[in-house]
């Protein structure tokens, strides 16, 4: 009898082992649909393409796939943050500029002079967390680092002072168009497309674009590039829906975010020598780099510092201003 029961108690152990076990094995993977604010396969994404989604497949074992679906061909990029907080899509990977109007406070993401390493210790990672919560959409973390946003002219216009902006038609970046009004120049407004001609019959004098991710063919019509920074460019974000982060297991949220802990500093080596590349070709076409007077660089991204905070501070409330200037963009 006590045999039995003991054999009987095994094999009721057995049973609800096994369908478990072979439940584990064959489960089918969980696949995040991506979608990029730019196309697929250049140098803004080709990292997260292929590093991030390996990463993402090694931490969680096979469990949890990204899965692009392609970039604006796909949602178009200023209605990539809603489609994600919609659960059309899982994740959108763009830039804060397409956030801000949905997360007032994003718009600061590439204040903080820290890294996105940093930040995950010191309080700002954890900050716009909780800041996009509300919104049904999850801060899953930054994939750029060392990019900065500078100034490009077209041929025969030559820029060596901050005098010589005056009377400049400048297409700006960004929130960056104070600055040019700051400066003595006019905005234009036209597309990235667009911009090769128009430089090419003088309808444009200059543009503000990132070191990285410059148009094939702009390297023929520019002549100088402004070698001073104007602000950092390093804002783009992925921000993931907040009920499909809900829905995955803790093990899989771990993954996830233990991918991105470790990509990060790869996105920002991977930055660095894209800039270093898109510099040798536009040397080697004969674009000069041209650096203004020491104080006038000083005074430049000081100014460019202080519109964009007043910026801020004109779509946030004031105590949200606050706790983000003082709180943590700023050190005390």
């Amino acid at each position: 009898m006590f045999l039995f029961t003991g054999v009987m108690l095994f094999c009721g152990l057995l049973l609800c082992w096994v369908p478990g076990s072979i439940l584990a094995q064959t489960s089918k993977p969980i696949k995040l649909k991506a979608v990029a604010a730019w196309p697929l396969g250049g140098t803004l994404t080709i990292h997260v393409e292929t590093i991030l989604v390996d990463l993402i497949n090694k931490k969680s074992n096979g469990k949890l796939i990204l899965n692009f679906l392609g970039g604006p061909e796909v949602v178009a990029k200023p209605e990539q943050v809603a489609a994600a907080r919609e659960g059309i899509i899982d994740i959108s990977f763009g830039g804060a500029g397409e956030a801000w109007s949905v997360i007032p406070e994003i718009s600061a993401v590439s204040f903080p002079a820290s890294t996105p390493w940093e930040q995950r210790k010191n309080g700002i990672y954890d900050y716009w967390v909780e800041t996009c919560k509300p919104h049904n959409l999850y801060y899953l973390g930054r994939w750029s680092y060392n990019l900065s946003n500078v100034f490009h002219f077209r041929k025969k216009v030559h820029v060596e002072r901050l005098a010589h902006f005056k009377g400049l038609k400048i297409k700006p970046i960004g929130r960056l168009d104070p600055l040019v009004q700051e400066l003595g120049g006019a905005n234009v407004n036209i597309s990235g497309g667009e911009m090769y001609t128009a430089l090419n019959t003088g309808l444009l004098d200059g543009f503000i674009w990132s070191d990285v991710g410059r148009l094939s063919g702009w390297e023929e019509v520019v002549g100088e590039v402004l070698d001073n920074p104007v602000s950092s460019a390093a804002n783009l974000i992925a921000l993931m829906n907040l009920d499909k982060w809900k829905s995955l297991p803790k093990h899989l949220q771990d993954a996830l975010t233990g991918a991105w802990v470790e990509f990060e500093p790869i996105a920002a080596e991977h930055f660095a020598k894209a800039a270093g590349k898109e510099r040798k070709k536009y040397m080697d076409t004969g674009v000069k780099f041209v650096k203004l007077p020491a104080d006038e660089a000083k005074w430049l991204v000081e100014s460019a510092d202080k519109l964009a905070w007043n910026w801020v501070k004109g779509v946030l409330k004031p105590e949200s201003y606050t706790k983000l200037r003082k709180g943590l963009l700023v050190q005390p």
